[in-house]
């Protein structure tokens, strides 16, 4: 009995249960073919749509035009395409309809396939208010908001950029004294300085001179033979003479002068002078390190005899270094920057290798040179 009862009921409700967990799945499916057929078809219906309006539209209808070019910018029955979608709102507002002239503006506004213009939105946006369209006036508002905004944002930018030029010129104008006064309190410094050095290089150069005049008084008074076998017994012409200095180098106590043809100086010829320039060159002048050049001239006076022009040019001037070697020469630089006082010498030839000279002041001095003058004695006829 319980077998014939298992039997076939049991089988029924199994079937019965398979077909009621299969029934929601087959209508599903069927949900989800309705849905695409459905959706295929409204999509053909759009497009069809769209064929039909974009023939009224080419037509010159401008409701035809509007509805293309919102259809274009949607996507909506035909690909999106924002720049043919402006170009037909265009064409619509330009017959006068407000809602066309409104997108129209829109795009021009926001800059949506087509280049940004603000002048011209306005000038949509206004058509499209005087139109009656209700939202229209609302852009022209907030357009005007945005414009009165961005002048106050200029206005205050510009201010701020003057503000700081100002800052930044008064600084440039405090920086500039400050650096002045410093300027001025350093030249009076030196110049003090300087006048100093002056009066103390005076003074010394007065006592010398007393010394020196002094010393020629009395060899020339106890040694007058000497005196006048010093004085020179040979004939030298000035060509020959100026020859002799030019080709020689020439030094003062061991050391090379630099207003003579030495190591410390180059000179070239000009007609019937010698023109000299010395290398710049540090030394030590009293409690000062000189940087210095000096320029000279020589030229013959007489026979036998020559005139040295000479003049310094300092450069730099600062304190002391006591691995600079002093300064040789019958005259020093002072420790002024720029050109300086010209220096005379007259000197005239000695000997075969010396010249005596003199500055205006009456010291006397002697210059050697390295090479020997083969002179004419006078009368010797070589």
């Amino acid at each position: 009995m319980n077998g014939i009862q298992d039997g076939p009921c049991a089988r029924a409700r199994t079937c019965l249960t398979t077909i009621l967990l299969t029934l929601p799945l087959l209508l599903n499916a069927a949900t989800v073919l309705a849905e695409r057929d459905l959706s295929g078809k409204t999509s053909s219906l759009s497009a069809r749509i769209f064929k039909r309006q974009l023939q009224r539209a080419e037509t010159g209808d401008a409701k035809a035009q509007l509805e293309v070019a919102q259809r274009l910018a949607t996507g909506k029955g035909a690909p999106q395409n924002v720049e043919q979608a402006y170009i037909w709102y265009l064409r619509a507002a330009k017959q006068g309809l407000a809602e066309a002239q409104y997108r129209t503006a829109e795009m021009l506004e926001s800059g949506t396939g087509v280049e940004k213009d603000l002048a011209q939105a306005r000038r949509w946006y206004t058509s499209a208010k005087l139109l009656g369209h209700p939202l229209a006036e609302t852009r022209l508002i907030r357009m005007d908001k945005a414009e009165q905004e961005a002048k106050l944002a200029a206005k205050r930018a510009a201010l701020a950029r003057a503000k700081d030029q100002e800052r930044r010129r008064a600084e440039r104008r405090a920086e500039q004294q400050t650096r002045s006064l410093a300027a001025m309190a350093a030249k009076r410094a030196a110049e003090q300085e300087a006048r100093t050095r002056s009066a103390l290089a005076s003074t010394r150069m007065a006592e010398q001179q007393v010394k020196m005049r002094a010393t020629q008084r009395a060899q020339e008074k106890h040694q007058p033979e000497e005196a006048a076998r010093r004085r020179p017994t040979q004939t030298i012409t000035p060509e020959r003479l100026l020859t002799w200095v030019r080709h020689a180098n020439w030094s003062i106590e061991d050391a090379a002068v630099d207003f003579l043809p030495s190591a410390l100086n180059r000179c070239i010829g000009q007609g019937k002078k010698l023109s000299c320039f010395s290398s710049e060159r540090e030394v030590l002048v009293g409690q000062k390190s000189i940087r210095y050049m000096a320029q000279s001239t020589i030229e013959p006076a007489s026979e036998g005899r020559l005139i040295i022009n000479c003049r310094f040019q300092v450069t730099r001037v600062r304190g002391a270094n006591d691995e600079l070697e002093m300064h040789h020469g019958p005259d020093h630089p002072m420790p002024e920057k720029g050109w300086q006082s010209p220096l005379r010498y007259q000197c005239r030839f000695a000997d075969n290798s010396t010249l005596a000279c003199s500055n205006d002041q009456g010291k006397q001095f002697r210059l050697a040179a390295d090479t020997l003058m083969k002179t004419t004695v006078q009368g010797s006829g070589q």
